[in-house]
């Protein structure tokens, strides 16, 4: 059934509903209107009366603007209504009823103040907290008060974040604080005991746990290291550096369980072997470790790469073994194995990687899964130990994850170290970001099924596992580790425990070994007692400095609120009830300053705890009302939107009681006469300028061609506009004699033009309009004649064209050498050497003669100097190819015939290619012009004749078979494959390089340069060091493999180069601690070390590393 049809809705009704009352406001007319008088009351300037002023400001009487009610002042009791409700059939026309008032409708009332922002004063929150920050009582320390929950941050002191996280991760290993905390100084050396890293350390762990504050600064810590604040260094290398110092120092305990404590405790021992295949002899070599190495790809494992760690490596082929049993070279295998793990485990992730492309370190951003736990039992013993270890599990070997550093950043020279650690005492892991703790919700990833991992792939490439959720990442924030995603609430199954963590920033993974210990809960670590002192005394100065803030807020909040009672006091009687009230006239910015700035200001300056002298007029602040002033100094009636009426007393108030001094202090008459007379004047043209338009369009239908006058039809059609655009402001519009319009009809010659375009003809009758309008406009009627001086100009004008034509033929038919760029150079016995820019504006006058420039001269005067010598070489073609051609001495004397030319730089090409020329070269000049530059180009060549590349001297030109071969084709084949770079004389050669690199496709560490027969080798050198000239030639060799270590090319300016590029610890404390302390005895470590080299050069990037190295700290190349 089809659907009922709506009915329409009655339209309302237009009128009052019976009993309702009718505002007089809401029977306004146009009479309000500011500018309502022009036309009417006044149509000259003169008649212009003060009321005209008042009303164009809105602060008339008439203009109608309600005084509001000042809302900010406390309601009064509400009146009793003076009348019942009105009858159904009664309109009642009321005065008394309150007027509208909202922020859009009081938008340009003057009179209306509500909507000023009084909030600064109004909340007294707010109040309070902006005058705290304007009398600088600084931080209150209540504010660094120590969550009872949260443990205590590090302050970062500059650059020592990478100490900071290293610090929180061994503060949270129990033995190890014990063992800081029972060290104590040797007899006699008391005094040098407080001063050392060692005691230091045991105040910071101190504060660490009893610290009232939530952070601590390890100043004293970094000072007695000698570490540079500012210089970032690699926490990988703080933590070995400074185990490496604390051996040292509990070797000098009495108590041998502390003095091997870090043996015990972070070492372990491995074993490197190689067993000859032939015969089975096994050659072994024992060494201590603390940390394990591991190098990985992008979403490896971490027992995938312990495995791949220790897998057996095959020596056969050209790297067979020299086995002593055999006597002989055999086939073998290499072998790494674990004799002992230490209870802390520490695995060092290998994340910069050495970029030979770039001959830089930087960082991989490649992603590692480590799991929460892991069974190293199976990964202890020789292969057949390991490969029983699954059955034979031992809860002695699980570890549990308890620490991961974190190197957030892109780059390997710089970046921002955090951890992530595991508190026993709260069974909490917390982000320790420097000075900010966060407590870590959820760590790891739930448990998923995978498969068995190929070991022959090398544990990097295996089939991927199903999705049951995604990885959790570690990462720089809490943020940033997401809950596991939970399972729909129809399937009630237990979430399995997580067991895995992701991390594309992880640096360190520390490990602790599981004991039956660790149910139980652990004995209180008590610090010493002396240490114990020292946290309490800064505890109490801590709780010092809270009484003494918590004491100047309550007298400085005394001061705010008598302040805050004068403000309020004032904005709640400054509006103005009528016009016959003492007013004065600001701008509203003005008054937000007053509440935001002035008066806070005020409160600022008058708050101190002692007294203070009468403050003086230079000290009063100073509120502007610019806004609303007129070029004249007075009120401008163009910004009555920003104009505000307030009583006389209040502004009187502001300045005595508030110390505030408005700029100018104006009343409503001080409305600016000469601004009223201007916009008058352009309210006038607006009404008046559409009734001229229409007088004189009802006489344009009479046929002008009778009898008329020309007028610019430019000026006409833009006059007819509503606003016409060449309307000037206050002055009218500009008269169509005007010389922009003028000319569209009168000529040069003051004559009518020729071009009709231009000009209209209008009836005389409309012409009288204008004339009326504008009388200095004398037109031209339709019977005058066209100038005749115009007519003959542009008849010779034809004829000029048609001779420069003619002169361009007669060169180019003369000189047809030089036409083409590519054949300037001719076969000749002598040649003269011709400006290119001349060359250039010449072919160019020779395409368009009619439109383009003709060249006046050829001049060569630039190029020969004070000296009357040359400032280039002409055997250097570099030195002039780009600013000269060279062309026959016949084609010269051509040229002489048609320009002024000279001098004359003649030259003649000798069998050899040597070019002989008359003027000497005058060497001090040139060189000052080739380095007389701030930026050009510099020439780089590979290859040329006999591979040597051309030091830019001319040669002969070459012919196979007769014929001449291109030009390029034999420059490439004498002179080499070339490239021009623009550089700077602050560009550096390892810049240069980059710029070869992505031109030739050659690596920089394969690039050899040459300038002038100087090899260039300092990549840091600049351009201007190198004294390398303007369009100079750079040589480059590529070298098709990496050269070995050499006397040559290792002396001592290069080994200086790399050790400062890689300071490192140098020049603190630890520099001192390089070398491990071993179980071994001294007199062993001596013979040992005797006999071994001085340091160990990498042979692919030649750093040279530590004797005792196995890896180049670069880039990771096996040494």
């Amino acid at each position: 059934m089809a659907p009922k049809r709506r009915t329409r809705a009655s339209s309302p009704d237009n009128g009052l509903a019976p009993g309702q009352v009718l505002k007089r406001g809401a029977l306004s007319d146009n009479s309000a209107s500011p500018w309502a008088w022009v036309g009417t009351e006044a149509i000259e300037a003169s008649q212009i009366t003060l009321e005209h002023r008042l009303m164009s400001c809105g602060l008339s009487q008439r203009n109608r603007h309600p005084f509001c009610r000042n809302t900010l002042k406390p309601k009064s009791k509400a009146k009793e209504p003076l009348t019942s409700v009105a009858a159904d059939d009664v309109i009642v026309i009321s005065d008394d009823d309150e007027p509208t008032c909202s922020k859009k409708l009081c938008k340009s009332n003057p009179n209306c103040l509500n909507y000023i922002n009084v909030d600064t004063w109004a909340n007294r929150e707010k109040a309070r907290e902006e005058f705290f920050k304007a009398i600088e009582l600084g931080d209150d320390p209540m504010d660094l008060s120590r969550e009872p929950d949260l443990p205590v941050g590090l302050r970062n002191l500059g650059a020592t974040c990478y100490a900071n996280a290293s610090l929180q991760v061994w503060y949270r290993d129990e033995t190890f604080r014990r063992a800081v905390y029972a060290c104590q100084a040797q007899p006699g050396a008391e005094e040098a005991f407080k001063n050392s890293p060692l005691h230091q350390l045991q105040i910071t762990f101190a504060a660490l746990q009893e610290c009232t504050q939530n952070v601590f600064n390890p100043v004293k810590l970094v000072e007695s290291l000698k570490l540079n604040t500012g210089e970032q260094q690699d926490a990988q290398e703080f933590s070995k550096l400074f185990l490496n110092h604390l051996d040292l120092e509990f070797k000098k305990q009495s108590s041998p369980a502390l003095a091997a404590l870090v043996d015990t405790h972070f070492q372990g021992k491995k074993v490197y072997g190689t067993m000859c295949d032939a015969c089975g002899y096994q050659s072994e070599r024992p060494d201590d470790f603390r940390e394990i190495e591991i190098n990985f790809k992008n979403n490896a494992k971490l027992e995938d790469r312990i495995t791949a760690y220790l897998k057996p490596e095959k020596l056969n082929g050209d790297n067979q073994y020299f086995c002593s049993q055999c006597n002989s070279k055999q086939d073998a295998t290499r072998y790494t194995k674990f004799q002992h793990l230490p209870p802390v485990l520490n695995f060092s992730l290998l994340r910069f990687v050495y970029d030979f492309d770039k001959m830089e370190r930087r960082k991989s951003k490649n992603g590692i899964s480590f799991p929460l736990e892991i069974d190293m039992g199976r990964f202890i013993g020789d292969s057949a130990t390991r490969k029983a270890a699954p059955q034979n599990s031992d809860e002695q070997s699980v570890y549990e994850l308890r620490g991961v550093l974190l190197h957030k950043g892109s780059s390997a020279y710089h970046g921002h170290y955090e951890a992530q650690v595991y508190d026993a005492s709260s069974k909490t892991w917390f982000q320790f970001n420097d000075e900010e703790v966060s407590r870590i919700k959820k760590l790891g990833k739930p448990p998923v099924e995978t498969d068995v991992i190929d070991l022959a792939t090398d544990g990097e490439s295996r089939p991927r596992p199903k999705k049951l959720g995604k990885r959790r990442r570690v990462d720089d924030s809490d943020d940033e580790l997401a809950k596991t995603p939970e399972s729909p609430k129809s399937s009630p199954k237990p979430k399995p425990p997580i067991n895995e963590v992701s991390s594309k920033d992880a640096y360190m993974l520390i490990y602790t070994k599981r004991t039956a210990s660790d149910a139980v809960p652990p004995d209180e670590i008590s610090p010493p007692p002396n240490v114990m002192e020292v946290v309490k005394e800064l505890n109490a100065k801590y709780e010092e400095a809270c009484e003494e803030f918590a004491n100047k807020q309550k007298v400085a909040e005394r001061h705010l609120w008598e302040k805050r009672r004068t403000v309020i006091d004032i904005y709640r009687s400054w509006s103005v009830e009528s016009t016959k009230e003492d007013s004065a006239i600001v701008s509203r910015r003005s008054l937000d300053e007053w509440l935001t700035k002035g008066a806070l200001k005020d409160a600022a300056d008058t708050f101190s705890s002692k007294p203070k002298p009468d403050q003086d007029a230079a000290s009063e602040t100073p509120l502007s009302i610019e806004d609303i002033v007129c070029e004249h100094g007075l009120l401008n009636p163009d910004k009555t939107s920003d104009m505000k009426r307030i009583k006389t007393c209040a502004f009187q108030r502001i300045t005595s009681e508030t110390n505030c001094r408005f700029e100018k202090e104006f009343t409503p008459e001080d409305v600016c006469t000469k601004c009223i007379e201007a916009i008058f004047q352009e309210q006038l043209y607006d009404i008046r300028h559409p009734q001229e338009v229409n007088r004189f369009d009802s006489f344009m239908t009479e046929d002008p061609t009778r009898c008329g006058y020309w007028i610019s039809k430019a000026w006409l059609k833009d006059w007819k506009l509503a606003k016409p655009k060449m309307h000037v402001w206050s002055e009218g519009d500009p008269s169509p004699s005007a010389a922009e319009y003028d000319r569209h009809v009168r000529c040069e010659h003051g004559e009518l033009t020729l071009n009709a375009l231009s000009r209209r003809l209008i009836p005389v009758e409309a012409c009288e309009v204008l004339t009326e309008l504008f009388p200095d406009w004398l037109p031209f009627s339709s019977e005058a004649q066209t100038c005749e001086v115009c007519s003959t100009i542009i008849k010779f004008s034809k004829e000029d064209k048609m001779e420069f034509r003619k002169k361009a033929e007669n060169e180019k038919a003369k000189l047809k050498h030089l036409i083409n760029v590519s054949a300037t150079e001719v076969e000749a016995p002598e040649y003269a050497l011709v400006p290119i820019i001349f060359l250039k504006a010449w072919r160019q006058w020779l395409t368009s003669p009619t439109n383009a420039e003709r060249p006046t001269k050829v001049d060569n005067a630039p190029f020969i100097c004070e000296h009357s010598h040359l400032v280039f070489d002409p055997n250097r073609r570099v030195d002039w190819e780009f600013s000269h051609s060279m062309v026959a001495l016949s084609d010269w004397r051509d040229l002489e015939s048609f320009y002024t030319a000279g001098p004359l730089i003649s030259v003649r090409k000798e069998a050899d290619g040597v070019l002989l020329h008359e003027i000497p070269v005058c060497e001090s000049c040139r060189r000052k012009r080739k380095l007389d530059w701030d930026e050009a180009g510099i020439f780089v060549c590979i290859g040329g004749k006999n591979g040597k590349v051309s030091n830019g001297t001319s040669e002969s030109t070459s012919r196979k078979n007769g014929a001449r071969q291109s030009k390029r084709l034999r420059q490439v084949k004498e002179q080499g494959e070339r490239r021009q770079f623009t550089v700077t004389k602050h560009t550096t050669l390892m810049e240069i390089k980059l710029m070869v690199d992505k031109e030739f496709n050659i690596s920089p560490i394969f690039q050899r340069l040459y300038h002038e027969g100087r090899e260039l080798t300092d990549n840091k050198a600049t351009v201007s060091s190198l004294d390398i000239l303007k369009e100079d030639i750079i040589e480059l060799r590529e070298e098709k493999e990496i050269l070995e270590i050499s006397d040559t090319d290792d002396g001592p300016d290069a080994k200086k180069r790399r050790k400062d590029e890689e300071k490192g610890f140098g020049g603190t404390l630890l520099s001192g601690c390089v070398e491990r302390s071993h179980s071994r005895e001294k007199t062993e470590n001596a013979e040992s070390e005797s006999s071994l080299p001085s340091s160990k050069p990498c042979s692919a990037c030649t750093f040279e590393n530590e004797p005792d190295a196995t890896s180049c700290a670069i880039c990771d190349t096996q040494l």
